[in-house]
């Protein structure tokens, strides 16, 4: 979901100091749309609007 945003997200946000309050305002702008449609399908268990996300994966495993 963060991708279709323009971000590249991980687990962890680790803001720079080439990062200003622009970029820091879109991120969390961007935050506030993925954690609003995850908890709507939270709430009402349907996970639909999900379902064209990737889960995340640790390490390399994707690559083996």
């Amino acid at each position: 979901m963060m991708l279709a945003q323009g971000f590249l997200a991980g687990t962890a946000f680790y803001p720079s100091l080439a990062h200003g309050e622009v970029e820091v305002e879109k991120y969390g702008l961007a935050l506030d749309k993925v954690f609003s449609a995850v908890s709507e399908s939270l709430s009402t268990g349907s996970y639909r609007n999900l379902r064209d996300e990737e889960v995340a994966k640790s390490g390399f495993s994707r690559l083996v």
